[in-house]
């Protein structure tokens, strides 16, 4: 049994295959981005063409749901431009952090716990994520975050999902799509 009704869990339903659609999108974009050397989480023009290309992706689909250009990704966020943009930012840093080739003599997350025992802590300040705690879970530090296959792993076995940023932001547009009421908001029509 459930606490929710049948309603409540349709739109549940409805909003987590939008937000997973969303995230698979940018995952792929990643995936696609990951071979090349300029994919990076220090070089400014990779992080303006994935920040560009998240924002297109959740400006096209507010727009599409909504037919309308006027509300944007910034507007169901419900964030002012500056919060807008540093979560956008870090949003988009953290994507490349963890999807750019990893190699463990480079910069990226990899390397960062070879060779200082972190994350980087410009990308991650608050981290807990590290050499030591992860031993402590009984994780290779380094083996953790690859599957068998040796390609990134983005979640289970090592408890831990590095992309929460675009998963909240997901969820805020999930309510904001829940109080705003398609029928309500003046459609564009194209011309």
């Amino acid at each position: 049994n459930s606490d929710y009704t049948y309603e409540q869990m349709q739109k549940m339903s409805k909003y987590n295959a939008i937000n997973e659609g969303i995230l698979a999108i940018t995952l792929l974009y990643a995936r696609m981005h990951r071979e090349d050397k300029a994919y990076h989480h220090s070089n400014p023009q990779a992080i303006k063409e994935a920040k560009s290309f998240i924002e297109d992706t959740l400006n096209s689909f507010l727009r599409g749901y909504f037919g309308t250009k006027s509300i944007t990704a910034q507007t169901s966020l419900n964030l002012e431009s500056k919060v807008y943009h540093e979560w956008l930012d870090i949003t988009t840093q953290r994507l490349i952090y963890w999807t750019e080739k990893q190699d463990e003599t480079q910069d990226c997350y990899t390397g960062d716990l070879k060779t200082t025992g972190r994350l980087n802590p410009s990308i991650y300040p608050n981290s807990f994520v590290s050499q030591k705690n992860l031993r402590l879970c009984g994780r290779n530090p380094l083996k953790g975050f690859v599957n068998a296959s040796g390609e990134p792993n983005l979640g289970a076995p090592s408890k831990i999902f590095p992309l929460m940023n675009l998963i909240e932001g997901l969820l805020l547009t999930s309510r904001y799509l829940e109080k705003v009421d398609p029928s309500d908001i003046e459609v564009e029509m194209a011309h």
